[in-house]
């Protein structure tokens, strides 16, 4: 696999199916890529936050970045980074190294500090 390289997951509710083989072939690589990287970084989402009205329909586009990661078995953390016009949330991703976690926390708060988010109100039902 080499740099750039977009894994698709498809996803169906309930029914997750994986390959063994390339995850174990992903795995390989990845380790690869972390011997020179601390992290990769991505957006969360492919789409920005929608109404918690809408979220269900939304399911899947929200976390198919987060899903091969979970596959794959990588440490995550997903920081907020900015909103959207309508508020809305927006992250980035840090995905590390097996078992590398301090260094994505120490990444994820080095990253967020500065950007000084504001908090937003607990939306009424």
């Amino acid at each position: 696999m080499s740099r750039g390289t977009l894994i698709e997951v498809r996803a169906e509710p309930y029914a997750y199916t994986c390959d063994l083989e390339r995850t174990a072939l992903c795995i390989i690589d990845m380790q690869r890529d972390f011997v020179e990287l601390d992290a990769l970084a991505m957006q969360t989402s492919r789409v920005a936050a929608p109404t918690s009205e809408d979220v269900e329909q939304y399911f899947l586009v929200l976390s198919a970045n987060c899903i091969p990661w979970s596959f794959i078995g990588l440490p995550a953390v997903s920081i907020p980074c900015g909103l959207t016009a309508q508020r809305l949330p927006v992250g980035v991703q840090l995905v590390g190294a097996p078992f590398d976690e301090g260094t994505l926390l120490s990444l994820g708060s080095a990253l967020e500090a500065p950007l000084d988010m504001p908090i937003l109100p607990a939306s009424s039902p």
